[in-house]
């Protein structure tokens, strides 16, 4: 610093330090200076808050922390200000999560509850602001996940189960979801795969099989069993492919943040649980709908002439319906009625796979951007509505054999078969009707290798969905309202509330 300073700030400097700070900065180097910021107290605790508090600011702190010697004292060694010390525990935290997929399911619980108490207070360090620790970060969700798979069954019946998904299942997909998002490395992942496949693998096994255990009783059976989605004006609807429930939950959560009136409902969704069966799922347009023949895509006929219900004849239901077509930049006339799609969380997921948990807190910020769009263009109410959720287990999720020959069609949860054919599979009656059957994967198996991302089957996360309806929003509803203000050394925070961006 004494070649970066004016001559006359660095003399002010060289006479404080020895007092303020036990150092002379002209004879002793910056070795000597980190390691008293390292060994703290006095003056230099607060240093250190400052750094934390500043740590872009001051990027030539971590750089020299780098050049600390090797302790020779154990208690040194462990200080929480060595950059070693970090190293050390997310290297120990990576080893005992990879041993968890060895171990039997409740061992591996008790264990993960065990490592996450311990690591995941590392996620609120400095370490993880400089990106540094991960797999603190991964554990601060694992120990969310491990905490509701604890709690035990979700319910045992559809509507305990709805009940018990809603107030704690919904938590576990999500931490799960995130735990795997927080991590990038390769070695990382590993561990937090590993953890994954330990832990929440059974749990998914687990309650997929006791739903599908119930599926003679399933509560949307057929069309007459619909949801129904009548044209308000006012109204938009505000279709999401593949917006499981917890994303719905936590779509929830950020648009009441922004200020929005939310309500959330739920229902069960068409089987299979693929796009062309439950999309056009509801009514008006399922009573112009009809089973009568079960393509290979699984998709529905017109009820009038017996053709599928394609895209461009699903989009003239949807205008016959009274709902106007939005596209995905248009607003439209609030006036009236509307339907409009957005986001990209299926399509994201056939395509990245267990990549899909990168990429899901953008999309679900930019369904909410779309939404409070709507809104503020003078729509009195947007409801948001959706088609199926979605399996995702890093690592893949469990093949079962089921021959192609045995098959019209085989989709990665789903398929239909050949007449007469010997599969020994569950079947489950098509939505559509026609004494129609399709075949699905047990538990949560698929049909194919290497498939981390899947729908089609019957499982809570596949076939339970969200329906959130929003209101609010609009220009003369904008409120914001300052909660706190609280310095930190020279920052100030300040917590908000209301409508802002």
């Amino acid at each position: 610093a004494s070649a970066e300073w004016p001559p006359e700030r660095w003399a002010a400097f060289t006479a404080l330090a020895p007092q303020q700070f036990d150092i002379e900065p002209d004879k002793d180097g910056v070795i000597t200076a980190v390691e008293k910021l390292v060994a703290g107290g006095g003056a230099w605790d607060a240093v250190w808050q400052r750094w934390c508090q500043s740590h872009k600011a001051f990027a030539g702190v971590r750089k020299a922390l780098d050049l600390l010697p090797p302790p020779t004292d154990l208690f040194i060694e462990a200080s929480d200000r060595r950059p070693a010390t970090n190293a050390k525990r997310e290297q120990s935290l990576r080893e005992m999560l990879l041993a968890l997929g060895d171990l039997p399911y409740q061992a591996a619980l008790k264990q993960l509850q065990t490592l996450c108490d311990e690591q995941a207070p590392r996620a609120d360090s400095i370490w993880a602001e400089l990106g540094e620790a991960d797999l603190a970060c991964a554990a601060l969700h694992l120990k969310a996940m491990a905490k509701g798979i604890a709690g035990g069954a979700l319910g045992h019946d559809w509507d305990a189960l709805t009940a018990g998904y809603l107030d704690r299942g919904w938590r576990v997909d999500d931490a799960a979801w995130r735990a795997y998002a927080a991590v990038r490395d390769k070695p990382d992942q590993a561990a937090v795969e590993a953890a994954l496949r330990g832990v929440y693998r059974p749990w998914l096994e687990q309650l997929a099989t006791q739903v599908q255990g119930w599926a003679s009783d399933y509560p949307c059976a057929g069309p007459a069993r619909a949801p129904g989605f009548s044209p308000e004006p006012g109204t938009v609807l505000v279709f999401v492919d593949g917006l499981r429930c917890d994303l719905g939950m936590a779509l929830a959560e950020r648009l009441r943040g922004d200020g929005l009136d939310v309500s959330m409902d739920t229902h069960w969704t068409a089987l299979p649980t693929v796009t062309a069966t439950a999309k056009p799922a509801w009514r008006p347009l399922a009573d112009a709908l009809t089973g009568a023949e079960l393509p290979d895509g699984f998709e529905p006929q017109l009820a009038e002439n017996g053709k599928p219900c394609s895209s461009h004849r699903f989009g003239k239901l949807v205008a016959e319906a009274g709902f106007a077509a939005l596209g995905a930049a248009e607003t439209g006339d609030p006036s009236g009625c509307a339907w409009t799609e957005t986001g990209r969380f299926d399509k994201d997921g056939h395509h990245h796979q267990a990549g899909l948990a990168h990429r899901l807190d953008d999309e679900l910020r930019a369904t909410a951007l779309r939404v409070r769009e709507l809104l503020s263009a003078g729509w009195q109410k947007a409801v948001v509505m959706t088609d199926h959720g979605w399996l995702l287990l890093p690592g893949g999720l469990p093949k079962v054999d089921l021959h192609q020959d045995l098959t019209e069609s085989r989709w990665a949860r789903c398929a239909k078969p050949k007449h007469g054919a010997a599969h020994g599979l569950p079947m489950l009656p098509w939505f559509w009707g026609g004494e129609h059957g399709v075949v699905c994967g047990p538990g949560i198996s698929v049909f194919q290798n290497g498939v981390a991302y899947a729908h089609g089957g019957l499982s809570a996360q596949e076939a339970l969905v969200p329906v959130l309806t929003l209101s609010g929003g609009g220009p003369s509803a904008a409120t914001v309202t300052i909660e706190g203000a609280d310095w930190k050394g020279l920052r100030l925070r300040v917590e908000l509330a209301g409508a802002y961006a």
